[in-house]
């Protein structure tokens, strides 16, 4: 029997906002503790800045993309939203409403004939919703 919902999109809908908490606030905190550790505590001259400026020249765009990621990353509600409305046709609205008119019309045939019977006195005036025959 196929899911119709994956049970690892279940669980990933719930870790999406850590992710993006992760990111908003984890990498900024990294690149505080990282700047720290590469900073150069001595002037021990010109080697050392250069490690530095290498160092940053790869490790701030990385900071950055991955800042912005955590805030473009989507909410639990919002990928909810997103795979209803991927799952929602107007094919599938037409089934549900000629499904809904079918229901509806069996529904009022039924109650209907359960009148009628009521008014005629069927079954020799005994209500055939009475249990104690």
């Amino acid at each position: 029997m196929e899911n119709i919902v994956s049970p690892w999109l279940i669980y990933m809908l719930f870790k999406i906002d850590t992710f993006a908490t992760f990111l908003t606030t984890a990498i900024p905190i990294f690149a505080v503790i990282a700047t720290f550790l590469w900073l150069p505590i001595s002037d021990e001259g010109w080697e050392t800045k250069e490690r530095y400026m290498k160092f940053y020249k790869k490790f701030v765009p990385v900071c950055i993309f991955l800042f912005v990621l955590g805030g473009l990353t989507p909410s639990k509600n919002a990928l909810i939203a997103m795979y209803v409305a991927n799952e929602v046709t107007y094919d599938r609205a037409e089934k549900v409403i000629d499904v809904t008119k079918d229901v509806k019309n069996s529904l009022k045939k039924d109650i209907i004939d359960i009148i009628q019977e009521v008014t005629k006195g069927g079954n020799n005036g005994k209500s055939s919703f009475n249990s104690t025959d």
